[in-house]
């Protein structure tokens, strides 16, 4: 039986693949569409005290208000407090203490009386019970009223009496000797009390389940409403304030609903459902038509749907938050979700538009089906903004936590902001609460980062983070490279920094793009003294080899850099570089050195040119494209003879635009306005690596 992990990596290893992408998409709508569910027919924000901006509501049906839940409670502690205890009367109790009683007197030697005295004592002793049972012996603790009592004769016959004409077992002394004999002698009634105290036990016993059976009898009879709406009747109109009254009678109104629908209808679920994929659809169309290789790999897909549900599952969560907290029905815990991991995690992965339309798409479905308002969509649209743009600036770890604090900074500007644009007054009370939970929410949003780390882990995709860690020239390749090829170290150190400068000008990943060119040429570690920036001076290897062998050996820095990378765990995104930095293109110095060895015309193709060209593929993103060109541009640079101005851009626009003619930069995305800006870049760069080269012309006298 295979592992569950199998499926799932079978799942994930077809990057292309329509019915894994449709299923994913339609797996999404419904997790979310659950999780944003409302826990009633109908899900309104309600803010004591502030306008309604939502469309006017009218009653349906007639429906009772309900009493609110704290006055009920108040109504039913007067019940328990107004109730009497009930007592269970046991006429069984009198009967065998006098039995005992008489057995006990008539009992041979039992007092040295003589006849007259114990006939005496006998008649005093019964007396006393007659007496004290006629009263009644009471046990237990009256824990409601203390004046009164209920004793339950049967089951259809009880009586009231007040509990202080009742004996009990601590009490029956004092009162028996004050009442019934005051005149007799001490020592004839301390004889009696000896005899009683021996016997004497209760026959009215407090009954806990009956006094309680009492009150809930009385619960039940309790009017839980004092009101009526009737149909049609305004409940509240648009920019009406909701005051408490109106609040209550719009939640008796809602509560009654759900009993009359029964709950959320097949049509209420199918339209949010539908609303979902609209929602998402908007952020599959822009990656559909302008980040191609992100629709199409379902990993990536995967993890922007995983973070986006993940955040949408924690909002619809918080609006359960109200039920555990019966006083906070006016606080939005949805304040405490932690909705900017959406852009941090996503600008990690991901470019800062991809990211911009995430965060966009979390906005929209806090807006339409979550909070139902643009308050807390505004705010997460600009503090989400924020935090994609301080990331997209980030070169060191650090920068995370001011990325965090930043956030902070917009979430409540733009928190107060709207409450002074929209609301005349402020609850101060919910202010503070609703800053809290946003402070709280940013301190949620740390755990973005070893979030990140995991969705490494479980999607297979390098983040920004990943690629710090690459900028370290002490990594072992670099280091081998700079070692065995100080040349090529150095060329790649040139194309790096000139890639940079143009991803970030044309708005690429300027991280990836430095990351990649470090290491495109990692392979030259193998053969480094074939390659020309590190020939020795009046030192050419492939003097004595063919032209066939030469490009070989050419040729293989490319497999090898791929297989020395995998070895070290580089991540796919920058072995994509190694594989691409040359494309499709040849040996071009060495196949025309084997055409004219064999007296073939290079106009026409001939079978030789495979054995002289890279196996690709060409450039698929605009990042991989820049280190190609920057590579060709600054290996072309070493053999000019003259550095001038004119000379450089004359390089820097041949090499362009043969790359262009080949096709080499067809799949690359690349615009006509990204070409003009890199070809400037670069030319820039250039100009500054060689100024100390360049002879600018003399001024005329």
């Amino acid at each position: 039986m295979r592992h569950p992990q199998e499926y799932i990596k079978k799942w994930l290893s077809l990057r292309y693949g329509k019915k894994r992408t449709t299923i994913l998409v339609a797996l999404f709508v419904v997790i979310c569409t659950l999780a944003l569910t409302p826990y009633s027919s109908e899900e309104i924000r309600l803010e004591v005290n502030k306008a309604w901006n939502g469309s006017d509501i009218i009653a349906e049906f007639d429906f009772a208000i309900k009493k609110p839940e704290d006055s009920l409670s108040a109504e039913r502690e007067r019940i328990r407090q107004r109730v009497y205890p009930i007592y269970s009367y046991d006429p069984s109790v009198y009967v065998n203490v006098k039995n005992d009683i008489t057995k006990y007197l008539n009992e041979e030697g039992r007092f040295n009386l003589d006849y007259g005295q114990k006939k005496q004592l006998i008649r005093k002793v019964n007396i006393s019970l007659d007496s004290i049972y006629a009263t009644g012996i009471r046990k237990g603790n009256n824990v409601y009223r203390k004046d009164l009592l209920v004793i339950r004769t049967s089951l259809f016959q009880e009586r009231k009496i007040r509990s202080s004409d009742c004996f009990t077992l601590t009490n029956w002394e004092s009162v028996w000797r004050r009442k019934i004999f005051p005149q007799e002698l001490i020592e004839d009634t301390t004889k009696i009390k000896d005899i009683l105290s021996q016997f004497i036990l209760p026959d009215i016993l407090y009954n806990d389940s009956l006094t309680k059976a009492e009150i809930i009898r009385q619960y039940s009879i309790l009017p839980e409403y004092y009101g009526k709406i009737e149909t049609n009747t305004y409940i509240l109109r648009n920019g009406e304030i909701i005051s408490p009254v109106k609040a209550h009678i719009l939640r008796s109104y809602l509560e009654e609903k759900k009993i009359k629908i029964g709950g959320l209808s097949f049509v209420s679920f199918l339209s949010r459902m539908i609303i979902v994929l609209s929602i998402i659809g908007i952020l599959l169309v822009y990656l559909r038509f302008n980040r191609i290789r992100i629709y199409h790999d379902l990993r990536k897909l995967s993890l922007i749907l995983f973070t986006l549900g993940f955040v949408t599952t924690l909002m619809g969560l918080s609006k359960y938050a109200n039920l555990l907290f019966e006083n906070a029905k006016d606080i939005q815990f949805l304040f405490m979700v932690p909705t900017a991991i959406v852009p941090v995690i996503i600008s990690s992965f991901f470019d800062s538009r991809t990211s911009s339309m995430a965060n966009f798409t979390i906005a929209l479905i806090v807006a339409v089906l979550v909070q139902q308002s643009a308050e807390f969509a505004l705010i997460q649209a600009v503090s989400g903004t924020v935090s994609i743009y301080s990331l997209k600036l980030l070169q060191k770890r650090e920068v995370f936590f001011y990325t965090l604090l930043y956030t902070l900074i917009a979430y409540i500007s733009m928190y107060l902001l709207y409450h002074f644009c929209f609301f005349n007054s402020i609850n101060t009370r919910l202010v503070w609460i609703h800053l809290l939970l946003l402070l709280l929410n940013v301190a949620l949003t740390v755990f973005a980062y070893p979030l990140i780390y995991l969705m490494e882990k479980i999607f297979k995709i390098s983040s920004a983070l990943s690629y710090f860690e690459l900028l370290d020239t002490g990594h072992p390749l670099l280091q081998q490279l700079s070692s065995l090829a100080p040349g090529t170290f150095q060329h790649s150190l040139q194309v790096a920094n000139i890639a940079k400068t143009a991803a970030i000008e044309i708005e690429a990943n300027a991280l990836l793009t430095y990351v990649g060119a470090l290491f495109h040429d990692v392979g030259k570690i193998k053969n480094t003294k074939y390659f020309i920036e590190n020939f020795r001076e009046n030192e050419n290897p492939h003097t004595n080899l063919k032209p066939e062998e030469s490009a070989e050996i050419l040729l293989e820095h490319v497999t090898y850099g791929i297989a020395i990378a995998k070895k070290h765990k580089l991540p796919k995104e920058v072995i994509d570089f190694i594989e691409t930095h040359h494309g499709t293109t040849k040996v071009e110095f060495f196949y025309r050195q084997y055409l004219s060895n064999n007296s073939v015309s290079p106009d026409k193709p001939n079978e030789a040119a495979g054995r002289f060209s890279y196996k690709g593929p060409k450039p698929f993103s605009k990042e991989t494209a820049l280190v190609m060109i920057a590579d060709s541009v600054e290996a072309a640079s070493r053999a000019l003879k003259v550095y001038s101005v004119a000379s450089i851009e004359n390089l820097v626009n041949r090499i362009t635009d043969e790359k262009i003619s080949n096709g080499q930069l067809n799949n690359s995305n690349l615009t006509f306005r990204d070409i003009t800006i890199i070809r400037k870049s670069v030319l820039n760069q250039m100009v500054s690596i060689y100024h100390s080269r360049i002879e600018y012309p003399q001024k005329p006298q």
